[in-house]
């Protein structure tokens, strides 16, 4: 059976482990794995995760290949934009350039990381990550949780 957010009822196949996990802190509501994979696929992939709960749970999740991100090598900026329309609404990321798009993987994937790191990892200046970072803040999809050095960054969609 493929899962869907709308689909599925979340059982957990051991629910001692299950809420060891909840109790300090590495997991969060029971479900919540299921709604957050197909919340922040769109980050990663145009193409939706698969998730099927048949004998053994499987997840395919897509990534779209990026040269900004992927490729230390090339680090460039590709342009372009990334997005869409669902259902008449302009999604959070519709005027994401691939650039800016790059910037926001790494801060999904570390919310500490540093301007200076996302510069060294995209291979571009210091500048050029202040500017994208100042953009995704413009149409709210980042902000800023506490001071420069020892805060984090916040994904707000």
């Amino acid at each position: 059976m493929q899962l869907t957010p709308d689909n599925f009822s979340p059982i957990p196949k051991n629910p001692v482990i299950a809420r060891v996990f909840k109790e300090i802190g590495r997991a969060d509501e029971l479900g919540s794995g299921v709604r957050n994979i197909f919340k922040y696929y769109k980050v990663y992939s145009k193409k939706a995760p698969v998730l099927q709960d048949e004998d053994v749970f499987k997840c395919s999740v897509f990534m779209d290949h990026n040269p900004g991100y992927d490729d230390k090598k090339t680090g460039g900026q590709t342009g372009g934009q990334t997005g869409g329309q669902t259902g008449g609404q302009t999604e959070p990321l519709a005027e994401v350039t691939d650039a800016q798009l790059a910037v926001l993987r790494l801060i999904i994937d570390d919310n500490a990381i540093s301007r200076a790191k996302i510069a060294e990892r995209l291979n571009i200046s210091s500048s050029a990550v202040q500017k994208h970072i100042e953009k995704l803040k413009q149409k709210h999809i980042i902000e800023r949780v506490g001071p420069d050095f020892g805060g984090r960054w916040q994904v707000n969609w």
